[in-house]
């Protein structure tokens, strides 16, 4: 299994993206200068990679250079039209339309403007559609299976832009950061820009700590500035021997109460599911002064704290609740789609070192097969472990 990993400790931004992945082989740098030549920019411009040392690390940095000095206010419609009619890869094509679209409904957001109105400013030019684009071309070539990344730092302070003066970060990678874990270091720098936190957005499937994994190749993609730390993204491709998960962050929300009714419980168990719990579950407790109550446990993803903090609090009769982050190892999960009888059923697999240890038969669809049927639950079981027995998974 193939892994990329970014390590932004220095924050994200567009070229340093390009550039870390460029530093990872010698020979991209020819591929994407001949895949680049394939769009059509009214522009004159030129690309520049170039090695840098950065407070002693050989780093990569990539320049984009308008000769004509101009910017381009682009439309979310032309700058996708550059893109479909250009001869690049078509899953190259579709990351970058991707990363502009969380970019451009973002920007159409903050500024409460329709999307298809939205005309880009710095991310209309040249250097901006280049990093996008590059991003899409590199990451298509490279074919990593998952892409992790740690947590982003956003740097503090304020920046100049074209509407007056704004805090680090920018609104507009506040609002692209929603649900992802960030922290605001003290360098007084803009360390991540719209532009690299929609490429983070939409490549990376899980803010993890950095993942059991041989490392193959390192990345380092410098930046513009100079700053107290070294203003460069780390990247590693490595691999993994098998799919297993490692670190999975999850938390436990829990809480305690004994005056709870069971329609009550009920009524909040399907409200946290829906809020996206991964599980909940009762513990029955003995609680002060000899009294009998119940110990509610919610297993949820960090960006679901919120939600499901709201449910608990306005259909319990709980006064606080207790959060633990936890790390679990996880097997491949694979859902599958099997028939039995003619009707489709959903079967959650669990493999480990590429093998499969686990099966399960989803509960929803057994129910509505059964009622079809109308055979019982048992029955209906042992003709559906009958059909996973054939199966070849």
């Amino acid at each position: 299994m193939k892994i990329l990993y970014i390590d932004a400790f220095s924050g994200v931004s567009g070229d340093k993206m390009v550039a870390a992945l460029l530093s990872l082989k010698t020979d991209l740098n020819d591929y994407l200068l001949n895949e680049l030549n394939k769009l059509s920019i009214k522009e004159d411009f030129k690309i520049e990679i170039i090695e840098k040392n950065v407070m002693g690390i050989n780093s990569i940095k990539f320049n984009v250079l308008d000769i004509e000095k101009g910017h381009h206010h682009r439309g979310i419609t032309e700058i996708n039209k550059i893109i479909d009619d250009s001869a690049i890869k078509e899953n190259a094509k579709k990351i970058s339309k991707s990363i502009f679209e969380i970019l451009g409904k973002a920007e159409a957001k903050v500024h409460n403007i329709p999307l298809e109105k939205i005309h880009f400013h710095e991310v209309g030019a040249v250097d901006s559609i280049i990093d996008i684009v590059s991003t899409g071309i590199l990451i298509d070539k490279l074919k990593v299976d998952k892409i992790y990344s740690s947590k982003i730092a956003v740097g503090s302070g304020f920046i100049k832009a074209s509407h007056g003066i704004i805090p680090i970060p920018a609104p507009a990678t506040v609002e692209i950061l929603k649900d992802i874990p960030v922290y605001q270091s003290q360098i007084k720098s803009e360390l991540t820009t719209p532009t690299g936190a929609s490429i983070i957005k939409y490549l990376v499937n899980e803010f993890i700590d950095l993942p059991e994994l041989k490392i193959k190749m390192i990345g380092y993609g410098a930046g513009s500035r100079d700053l107290e730390i070294p203003n460069v993204l780390r990247i590693f491709l490595g691999e993994s021997e098998h799919k297993k998960v490692f670190n999975d962050l999850i938390v436990s929300l829990q809480c305690n109460f004994d005056d709870c009714s069971p329609e009550q419980l009920g009524f909040l168990f399907e409200k946290l599911f829906d809020k996206g719990a991964l599980d909940v579950f009762i513990t029955p407790v003995i609680m002060k002064k000899g009294r009998q109550g119940q110990l509610l446990t919610v297993l949820c993803k960090e960006k679901n704290i919120g939600i499901l903090e709201d449910e608990i609090f306005l259909n319990s009769t709980t006064f606080g609740i207790r959060k633990v982050f936890q790390s679990r190892t996880i097997l491949e999960r694979e859902e599958r789609v099997i028939q039995v009888e003619g009707l489709p059923v959903r079967i959650k697999l669990g493999k480990y070192k590429n093998k499969l240890i686990q099966s399960k038969i989803e509960y929803e669809s057994v129910k509505k097969a059964v009622k079809k049927l109308g055979i019982t639950y048992n029955e209906f079981i042992k003709k559906a472990n009958k059909v996973l027995i054939k199966e070849k998974f």
